[in-house]
């Protein structure tokens, strides 16, 4: 058992002299993946960067994720597919099965023409469930639990869009934290490709087009377990971030500044600046002035798509608290991934900051940069609802106040738009606007940047 940042160095040093090709890295939620109640990645975190910037996922066995060189991950894929059956094919193209009464349909006609079936769109939230029920009383569903690949092939009526809300177990419910959309922008044809863990226990898919005509629905698996891209991340750290910002004697943080006025936020976010290209790790630094103790998280982000998420304790007063965002696969393999901060009350954010652990380079948050909230149901759309021509900001104080002393939003491409009025409801602010909100969606929704004028 390693013990320590010396006994990691020398180990990875062990690593590099050996030209060792290929390491065994442990599977969320399984047995492995903690050791004595630790996150084995996070324990070890030194090890797990240097095999996540410099490996690549390969295979998955029943306990463990076989990951090899990168140098040499294309010998290993022939070797691999050399073995056995290279693939499983798991396909729809008879959608009549959308009549059956299993299928749970909401504001949605199934329209049969000539036997080919397409799917109107009778009002909002339109959407289906039931197509993995089909699958498996069909007996095409072979193993469930290796990583695979949707391909859905689709007529679009008109442009919209389509999201894939997935469960991956049975105990699982539909949430946004396992969905993703998908942009219609043309009529005709279409295709969507989605990558899972393993085959999905049941899946939704969100209809916001006037029709479609399901052409394919399929599944794809490589029989021996290949893994191209490991789960998301979601640890639960309590007072680790604390201990490792005010006790820990490791990392020097005396360099990071404090922002020049104090904000009172619920979230806040910096982008990387591809300071994931970097070799040493890197640290969410902040200091946080907190009325009462309560929980918060680090959420690290691609493309609006969250990679990793960190809970951790806030404790009541001014404490500084240090997240090792540099722990998991997705830092070491996206592009300008965004950190963010998130909490259940507002709190006055003093230093946010991204620092590498020799504390010689920092990104600084910047408290000009604002969004929309990133709300999406039937009413909302990244923070926008055409309907009540409005747009939504999750609440803070200092938001507050900007609304109070301003009366234009002004948008990226330097447009602006008249607040006509606005009022707190819950964790959200609905402001309304004057203009038509439908001229401006596409500059205004999140994740774009907006900033509030006189």
């Amino acid at each position: 058992m390693l013990n320590g940042d010396k006994a990691q160095d020398f180990e990875i040093e062990n690593i590099k002299e050996k030209n060792i090709s290929i390491v065994l890295m442990p599977i969320k939620n399984n047995i492995w993946h903690g050791i004595m109640g630790s996150y084995v990645d996070l324990k070890y975190y030194k090890i797990a960067e240097y095999v996540y910037a410099n490996f690549s996922p390969l295979y998955r066995s029943g306990t463990f994720d076989v990951y090899v060189l990168k140098s040499k991950k294309a010998h290993f894929d022939t070797i691999l597919k050399s073995l056995g059956d290279t693939s499983s094919d798991t396909s729809v193209t008879d959608f009549n099965f959308l009549n059956e009464s299993f299928v749970n349909k909401n504001n949605l006609i199934v329209e049969n023409s000539n036997n080919e079936i397409s799917l109107k769109s009778n009002g909002s939230s339109s959407f289906f469930i039931g197509i993995m029920d089909h699958l498996r009383r069909s007996n095409k569903i072979k193993n469930e639990d290796l990583p695979s690949r949707l391909n859905f092939k689709f007529n679009a009526s008109n442009t919209g869009s389509i999201k894939i809300y997935y469960n991956l177990n049975p105990t699982d419910t539909f949430s946004e934290d396992r969905a993703q959309e998908f942009p219609i922008t043309i009529s005709g044809d279409n295709g969507i490709n989605m990558d899972f863990p393993k085959i999905p226990f049941e899946i939704m898919v969100s209809v916001n087009v006037e029709k479609i005509t399901p052409k394919v629905f399929q599944f794809t698996n490589d029989s021996q377990g290949s893994v191209n891209k490991p789960e998301k991340i979601d640890y639960f750290i309590g007072y680790v971030p604390k201990l490792w910002a005010e006790n820990s004697n490791n990392v020097d943080f005396s360099m990071i500044n404090s922002l020049k006025n104090p904000v009172e936020e619920t979230t806040a976010s910096i982008e990387s600046q591809n300071l994931n290209k970097t070799k040493g790790g890197v640290f969410a630094y902040m200091e946080i002035e907190s009325e009462t103790d309560i929980v918060a998280s680090i959420d690290l982000s691609e493309s609006n798509i969250s990679k990793a998420n960190y809970g951790f304790n806030i404790m009541k007063g001014k404490h500084n608290y240090a997240i090792r965002v540099s722990n998991g696969f997705y830092w070491w393999n996206s592009i300008n991934p965004k950190v963010s901060f998130k909490s259940e009350k507002a709190v006055k954010i003093h230093k946010f900051s991204l620092v590498t652990e020799n504390g010689k380079t920092a990104i600084n948050y910047k408290s000009n940069g604002l969004t929309l909230s990133n709300l999406n149901d039937e009413n909302w759309k990244n923070g926008c609802s055409l309907a009540l021509n409005m747009v939504a900001l999750d609440y803070s104080p200092t938001k507050e106040k900007l609304l109070q002393t301003n009366k234009k939003i002004k948008l990226k491409d330097n447009r602006a738009v008249t607040i006509k009025g606005y009022y707190v409801s819950g964790n959200y602010i609905n402001i309304t606007l004057e203009e038509k909100l439908e001229d401006y969606t596409n500059v205004i929704g999140f994740p774009n940047s907006v900033e509030f004028t006189k």
